[in-house]
């Protein structure tokens, strides 16, 4: 069993990943002078504080699809399916903290699979898994809520969003080999539900600020302290793509006698 799950979402080049690296480094004693320049010090001090008693987990869908991730989102269909995959085996794991390996049969499953294992290895009880993913269907981060409730942890949705002008001149500023289409940062863009709910970051003019590091860790502290209540729920959507898998189980057992 784990402490809580973090759920840091956003479009494309909001900034999501410099707030997991600064996450990590915040988390590196050692590191925190490389941070004074972000004013980083009054809330470090509130972190610290939690840092002494929990572990924080990082995993982030870029690192788990790494090598994969053209294949994987040219059939949408698929790529709902693999993320259903590492949620489930996310709860598997958060409830029996042993690797189970799918039975679900797609393309990478066994790689992504193993890395996801990787960065669960080190889960206790005292672990914050903070997850980094684009997250723009408000079901993919449903699935992550039931979870919560199911085990009775904390959970907290955290957005990084900004104007979409902003996120494209960011994005060609970036290392070629971490760019993303235009095309597919309107199409998240125009598919990104928000939810008033969670906590929303605008990362648009200034970008992430002390002031937004301190509500971000003052909810991941709040989200530890209130654990989710227990509730069975299991949506039509949920219903729809467990009826997928079986689906894609069977072509792809199919097409494997056949090769």
């Amino acid at each position: 069993m784990i402490k809580c799950i973090i759920l840091i979402c956003g479009p494309p080049a909001c900034l999501k990943s410099t707030l997991i690296e600064i996450l990590q480094l915040i988390c590196n004693h050692h590191h925190i002078i490389n941070l004074e320049y972000l004013c980083i010090k009054k809330i470090y001090e509130i972190f610290n504080r939690k840092k002494q008693e929990n572990q924080y987990n990082f995993l982030s869908f870029d690192d788990l699809f790494f090598g994969y991730e053209n294949d994987i989102i040219e059939n949408e269909s698929n790529w709902k399916l693999y993320r259903l995959l590492i949620a489930n085996e996310i709860e598997n794991y958060i409830l029996s903290n042993v690797e189970k390996h799918s039975l679900i049969n797609l393309k990478y499953s066994s790689q992504i699979l193993n890395r996801l294992y990787q960065s669960l290895n080190n889960l206790n009880h005292n672990s914050i898994l903070i997850i980094e993913d684009n997250f723009y269907y408000s079901s993919m981060r449903h699935r992550y809520h039931q979870i919560a409730q199911r085990v009775q942890i904390g959970f907290a949705i955290i957005h990084l969003y900004s104007n979409i002008s902003i996120a494209l001149q960011r994005n060609q500023k970036r290392e070629i080999s971490k760019r993303v289409s235009n095309i597919s940062i309107e199409n998240i863009y125009s598919k990104y539900d928000l939810s008033n709910d969670d906590l929303i970051i605008d990362t648009t003019n200034q970008g992430l600020t002390s002031e937004h590091l301190h509500r971000i860790l003052q909810r991941i502290e709040q989200a530890c302290n209130e654990p989710e209540q227990q509730l069975n729920i299991i949506n039509d959507e949920e219903r729809y793509l467990a009826t997928e898998i079986n689906q894609q189980n069977v072509i792809y057992q199919i097409s494997q006698t056949l090769t």
